[in-house]
């Protein structure tokens, strides 16, 4: 299963070489009404930006239980305040059980009024953990904390730059709904040919509650900028893969940012720092600032146990399950490098997992890769993202690690870039 960007989810069937075979296409996500930053609908607005979907380990062939992470599709406004048509609290995780033919049986959101933000951060990456909850990373609403045009001055939320985990099995027929942790008013919006400064401002009423359900739902740790993905690993610990902050994007905040004067000190501008790799600690601040749950510090807080290059867009994370290759790989990250670099790289982790001890290319030359995921045969199956000339499609590649040279290409039967990894799908 793989969805693409605006919700639409690809079946396809694996044989013995995990060579895919186009089955069948699920719209139910795609086809959700969308809705304008006030709440009311907004139906010529189609597709649901999608960027998370994991099974329920409870799934069996006849019994397949879709979790999908999704919320409003547009990215890149750049408006000013009150002039955004995305719905902030457009974010949801909706259950999808499927039968053994991969047809939608029934279809329930668990989760609704998720923070999403004016640019492109969103409801993220999934997993479920140990303890049978199910873990879900949340983009920022910020570059750095600060309110700014290219996020469409939102400011940030509780929830938002964030790890949140639920518990399906507790959820029933009413999904936990935090729309009023998500939502926020301006107060001196822009009307027609205002911009901040000149005739409006980006001050906002922002909520400051933690929306924690007992036993359902609740705030796990804080401070991501924006967590792409995220990977419970073998050792018991949960790893996040976060987009650092980019020049020109928004400053950290002050005490004029929303909630007004839950920050002291002047903003800062912040430059292009490295992607980061986090041991992710329950309860605690990871280092993006977030006014509305009084977190300022801009790296404060927990700090990262390894670092990827500046403007990468560290996306996918995994981690390598398989004896394919006997120990050599077995428990070492993969993560994906959507961006410089457009690579799929591994690391390899102390024995306490604590640690980076190694970080090396695996594979090079990829276009936009996005995601990773380990096949039970030890394959790497990695999807790619906006593929040259159109920059309109995806592929996903299936890469082999072999004992002799580390990692090559099986095959490939079908090669189209003739970058030496076989593409499953294009």
């Amino acid at each position: 299963y793989a969805s693409a960007q605006y919700g639409r989810i690809h079946v396809m069937n694996l044989d013995a070489d995990n060579d895919a075979t186009a089955f069948k296409v699920i719209d139910e996500i795609y086809d959700t009404p969308n809705q304008l930053f006030d709440g009311s609908p907004q139906p010529g607005e189609t597709g649901r930006q999608v960027t998370g979907i994991v099974f329920d380990p409870a799934s069996t062939p006849t019994n397949q239980i879709l979790y999908v992470s999704h919320s409003d599709p547009e990215i890149f406004e750049e408006t000013e305040p009150g002039q955004s048509s995305v719905y902030p609290a457009s974010g949801r995780v909706t259950k999808l059980v499927l039968d053994g033919q991969a047809n939608v049986v029934s279809q329930q959101d668990v989760v609704v009024g998720l923070p999403r933000s004016g640019e492109n951060h969103s409801p993220n990456g999934m997993e479920f953990g140990p303890d049978g909850w199910l873990y879900l990373s949340l983009g920022g609403n910020t570059n750095a904390g600060g309110q700014a045009k290219p996020f469409g001055y939102f400011p940030e939320v509780p929830l938002s730059g964030a790890i949140v985990r639920l518990d399906p099995g507790a959820i029933g027929a009413t999904p936990v709904d935090v729309t009023a942790s998500s939502t926020f008013t301006f107060t001196d919006p822009c009307g027609s040919g205002e911009s901040v400064g000149s005739g409006c401002s980006a001050a906002a009423t922002v909520p400051t509650t933690i929306p924690n359900v007992p036993n359902k739902f609740e705030l796990y740790a804080s401070g991501f900028r924006n967590g792409y993905d995220i990977a419970w690993h073998s050792n018991g610990s949960l790893y996040l893969n976060e987009n650092n902050h980019n020049t020109g994007f928004g400053d950290t905040p002050d005490a004029t940012t929303a909630p007004a004067g839950a920050c002291a000190g002047p903003s800062s501008p912040v430059g292009n720092p490295p992607d980061k790799l986090f041991l992710v600690q329950q309860g605690a601040y990871h280092g993006h600032p977030n006014p509305s749950r009084g977190e300022c510090v801009l790296f404060g807080g927990v700090q990262p146990i390894g670092e990827f290059q500046s403007k990468s867009s560290t996306t996918g994370l995994a981690e390598y399950t398989s004896n394919a290759v006997g120990p050599i790989l077995k428990g070492q990250l993969l993560a994906t490098n959507y961006a410089i670099g457009k690579n799929l790289q591994r690391v390899k982790l102390s024995a306490n997992g604590q640690q980076v001890l190694e970080k090396a290319d695996v594979a090079t030359g990829l276009d936009s890769p996005i995601d990773v995921i380990v096949a039970p045969n030890g394959d790497i199956l990695v999807a790619e993202h906006n593929i040259a000339p159109s920059f309109a499609s995806g592929r996903i590649k299936r890469i082999t690690p072999t004992l002799t040279n580390g990692f090559t290409s099986f095959g490939p039967q079908v090669d189209v870039d003739g970058d030496g990894y076989s593409d499953l799908l294009v």
